[in-house]
């Protein structure tokens, strides 16, 4: 039966893949065979099977390090829509299980406060519920409308989504910071934002790039590499958008983004991002934010731009788009200007069609 096949899946898996196993098998074929199986498991008629294959899906993405559940589902053949509903499918079920556990710990604290009788308090406590008591159900409580908070995010009614967009920002932002109670969770909101900044709603999509533009410089340390390669990757749809007002405040978002972070580290990250990008409206954006780093990112480390900036931007000198060769050609003319023929070293190895308008470039 259904039921029976998905439980022994799912109990297979967890006995054949512990989480120690780790990165060195988490490239291979099987595992990307897997993925793909997993992946008709969500799209099954079957509540068990997409139950447990919801499950094994969780295992897998904790067995993984940051970024690279996306990677082996990218290699797995899976295309961006796919990968997209597994993460929401697996951010969800997270924020469930948070839940749940966090109800269960305010029960738990419930039961020992009610054990005071006769206005004795509980053992280990001072008063009628104890400094430590209160500052845990205080915090219990916190996380608990935050994760209800999060799972909203996921309703399938957009005012819903946008009801809770707003309570995210009254609980986060205006505070003027995240706070001892959700320093912890800065990962998950910004998980949670980046799945609305995909939203097929214009309106959600709107108000998620609002608040995440106020809350990047909040979250300052917190943004890793892997985060901020998670933000560009996520910020590419937004600004692909035929909204202008969409894109007006995914502008905004990347801008923040290049306050927050030092020059160099946003140089290279917003490289990498170009380099797997495919509709030139990102390729024009994140051009012209490429081109107003050079200057700062030059008098710091002039090596970066020859290393990281220049490589990708010698690929779009054939690009068959006129606004994209146009953003390139002013790119390259200004690298030049400020590296001189050194930046040549980056165009060994060019094909001969590109080493041509290069030159031509560079003549003029």
């Amino acid at each position: 039966t259904a039921a029976a096949k998905g439980y022994a899946s799912y109990h297979t898996f967890v006995l054949t893949f512990p989480a120690q196993i780790g990165p060195p098998v988490y490239c291979t074929r099987d595992i990307c065979r897997l993925l793909v199986t997993l992946n008709k498991f969500l799209g099954e008629g079957s509540f068990e099977l997409r139950h447990w294959g919801r499950q094994c899906l969780l295992v897998l993405h904790a067995s993984a390090q940051e970024g690279e559940f996306e990677k082996v589902c990218m290699k797995a053949g899976l295309g961006g829509k796919q990968v997209e509903k597994i993460l929401e499918v697996i951010h969800k079920a997270q924020l469930q299980q948070e839940v749940a556990e966090n109800e269960q710990v305010k029960e738990m604290l419930t039961k020992k406060v009610n054990m005071s009788v006769g206005g004795m308090p509980a053992l280990g406590t001072r008063g009628s519920l104890g400094r430590k008591s209160m500052e845990e159900a205080r915090r219990s409580g916190q996380e608990s409308v935050l994760g209800c908070v999060l799972l909203g995010l996921c309703d399938a009614d957009w005012k819903m989504r946008i009801e809770k967009l707003n309570k995210l920002k009254e609980m986060v932002l205006l505070k003027g910071d995240i706070g001892e109670e959700l320093s912890s969770c800065g990962g998950r909101i910004l998980d949670a934002l980046l799945s609305r900044c995909l939203d097929q709603n214009q309106k959600v999509m709107a108000v998620a790039l609002q608040i995440l533009t106020d809350m990047l410089p909040l979250l300052g340390a917190q943004l890793t590499p892997g985060s901020v390669n998670k933000i560009l990757m996520a910020l590419s749809t937004p600004l692909s958008s035929t909204s202008s007002a969409v894109v007006k405040e995914t502008h905004k978002a990347l801008a923040s983004l290049c306050e927050t972070l030092d020059c160099v580290v946003f140089l290279v990250s917003l490289s990498v991002a170009l380099c797997h990008t495919t509709h030139y409206r990102v390729k024009v954006a994140f051009l012209k934010h490429l081109y107003a780093l050079m200057e700062p990112v030059h008098a710091k480390n002039p090596g970066v731009l020859t290393t990281y900036l220049l490589p990708p931007c010698f690929r779009f000198l054939q690009d068959p788009r006129s606004d994209v060769r146009l953003e390139t050609n002013k790119l390259i003319t200004k690298c030049h200007t400020l590296i001189g023929n050194d930046m040549l070293v980056s165009a060994k190895g060019l094909p001969p069609l590109q080493a041509q308008r290069l030159n031509d470039l560079l003549e003029d």
